[in-house]
């Protein structure tokens, strides 16, 4: 295999598949917290506050995993590629904060259900129409660049309607 031709599916299973697994994980075991809370808002705030502490660690060990992964498989068949290693990087990161937070909105039932579901068709159509755009010109770069960007944006709509959302449940 030539050194540029390295197989998304390695640094797909050492960074994007590893952060996936870890928000199930996390989703085993935060989801029923969050559905027994009383205080969601509270509970909200505080995860918002641990990833300005996790977000940098997370990103180091999505690094990490993908460089021991890469030199397993031997470092004559695939290269360290630094730039493609902290855009899977990235994508993990964003993706398993984007998970663990919508937990605390999915965890409000039918409503905060229908966000969620709602919030997956947009971000699906997003991360499809930016494949379509940037896999042509990026390859496996573009895909994971599509897919940052459609978990971005999930983000960035989690933290413009969370506290809305669970101020108004809150109230209610």
């Amino acid at each position: 295999v030539p050194r540029s031709c390295l197989p998304p599916r390695v640094l797909t299973t050492a960074s994007v598949g590893l952060a996936m697994f870890s928000g199930s994980l996390f989703s085993t075991v935060f989801f029923p917290r969050a559905s027994a809370s009383t205080d969601r808002p509270r509970l909200w705030r505080g995860l918002w506050r641990a990833w300005r502490f996790a977000l940098v660690p997370s990103f180091l060990a999505f690094t990490l995993a993908q460089g021991v992964v890469l030199i397993l498989m031997g470092r004559a068949a695939f290269s360290l590629e630094p730039r493609r290693i902290a855009l899977f990087a990235l994508c993990s990161c964003v993706v398993l904060m984007q998970t663990s937070l919508g937990q605390v909105i999915g965890a409000e039932g039918v409503r905060g259900a229908r966000l969620g579901l709602l919030m997956s068709l947009a971000m699906g159509g997003l991360n499809l129409a930016g494949s379509l755009a940037l896999i042509p010109r990026w390859g496996i770069e573009g895909a994971v660049a599509a897919m940052t960007v459609s978990y971005a944006v999930g983000l960035a709509w989690l933290r413009l309607v969370g506290r809305r959302y669970l101020h108004d449940w809150a109230a209610a």
